[in-house]
């Protein structure tokens, strides 16, 4: 699913509070178009009474109040949701607009759903890239200047641009990751449009009446027997009852699938019309956005150092070298970061030496404990002597 996949919530599909009051409807719903909506009886009676509240400003949740009870026509069903125990949800509720299917349940969710944050997310995702306006000015700027030796300050500012454009390159990655999955959702359903409009599962198996069971040597009813028999049929009774209640719910969301489908020739060739254009602006973004990607790549190039150091962790170390004064060239840069990652290097295998030592020195004294190999005085030396003597069999190279 095109919104779930981009926060690794590809199985959930409810939806946060937040949402609600931080979005209207058509905005939300744009990213589940061909999809459903879970939404739990506790935030839409949350979304209730922040409407009934007269002191609520809120613009969204009066929206989202008259898009569940008038428009999706929900209002009496989430009253019984509310009033009945034995039912666990109803839906679901068509908004064929979008091709959207609403279900609502009793009981919240354990998981956690979309936040108005994603949502926010979402929306900076699905725009037009766009080029940094300090990159581009430096990138014209780089186009025209021939090239010589750099001072110190213009090192500074082409490592502080070439930062922003691989933190630039990541978002725009994003975008057009994006736009690859919209087309692939809008394509998905242009191959299939007739199969779009889901209707609703039959998920309910009738209760069947218990049958008498009578003895066969004597013709009649034990005693235990009639008791178990009784107990059957007043389980049989109320299993019927809930049976029935959800039955009807499951009849009320055919009948609005039955009035879904009425309007749903027109509406499809309508997300049909909205799918093809939807593919060609999503390619055109795509487009775009790898221009702009090669235009940060000249300039990352343009830094003259090997595509090994051309990260965010790197650059941001060679700016510390040359505005601390410790180097002076991009040269020196990679110099001086190659000494302090053999350095870090070497402090980890010496501390991953020591912690092997100590490891094994305290494996040894348990050992040496149990069968009083040394005198205790002496225990430590030998011990230690011990364990440097089987590292080195085991690591000659890192204790030579």
């Amino acid at each position: 699913m095109l919104l779930l996949s981009f926060f690794g919530k590809e199985e959930y599909n409810n939806l946060d509070i937040s949402v609600f009051t931080e979005y209207p409807p058509d905005i939300v719903l744009e990213f589940y178009q061909h999809n459903f909506v879970n939404i739990s009886l506790s935030v839409y009676q949350q979304l209730k009474e922040q409407f009934a509240d007269p002191d609520n400003i809120n613009e969204n949740i009066p929206k989202w109040v008259l898009f569940i009870d008038k428009l999706l026509d929900m209002e009496s069903c989430l009253v019984a949701l509310e009033e009945n125990q034995h039912l666990d949800f109803v839906g679901p509720a068509y908004y064929i607009t979008t091709n959207t299917r609403f279900f609502f349940f009793r009981t919240p969710f354990e998981h956690e759903g979309t936040m108005a944050d994603e949502i926010a997310e979402l929306i900076e995702l699905s725009g037009t890239p766009v080029i940094d306006d300090l990159i581009a000015r430096h990138y014209a700027t780089m186009k025209c200047k021939p090239s010589s030796r750099k001072s110190r300050d213009e090192l500074l500012n082409d490592l502080q641009i070439s930062i922003s454009a691989l933190e630039e390159i990541e978002h725009i990655y994003r975008q057009v990751l994006f736009q690859r999955r919209l087309i692939d959702a809008r394509e998905s359903f242009l191959n299939s449009p007739y199969a779009a409009l889901n209707e609703p599962e039959k998920y309910l198996i009738k209760p069947q009446k218990p049958a008498k069971k009578r003895s066969v040597s004597f013709g009649f009813f034990q005693p235990r027997s009639k008791l178990s028999f009784e107990e059957a049929c007043q389980q049989y009774n109320h299993d019927l009852k809930v049976y029935y209640m959800k039955y009807r719910e499951h009849e009320k969301a055919c009948e609005r699938y039955k009035l879904c489908l009425k309007d749903w020739e027109f509406e499809k060739n309508h997300l049909i019309n909205r799918s093809i254009e939807d593919i060609k602006k999503a390619k055109l973004k795509i487009k775009k956005g790898n221009r702009i990607i090669k235009i940060y790549n000249e300039i990352l190039n343009n830094l003259e150092i090997h595509g090994r150091y051309q990260n965010i962790d790197s650059l941001s170390r060679f700016y510390y070298f040359l505005d601390t004064g410790r180097a002076l060239s991009m040269q020196e840069c990679m110099n001086l970061f190659e000494q302090e990652l053999y350095w870090e290097d070497l402090k980890e295998s010496q501390d991953r030496l020591e912690r092997n030592i100590m490891a094994t020195v305290c494996y040894l004294h348990a050992e040496a404990a149990a069968t009083t190999e040394f005198e205790p005085g002496k225990q430590a030396e030998n011990l230690i002597e011990i364990a440097l003597r089987r590292l080195r069999e085991i690591s000659p190279a890192e204790t030579s």
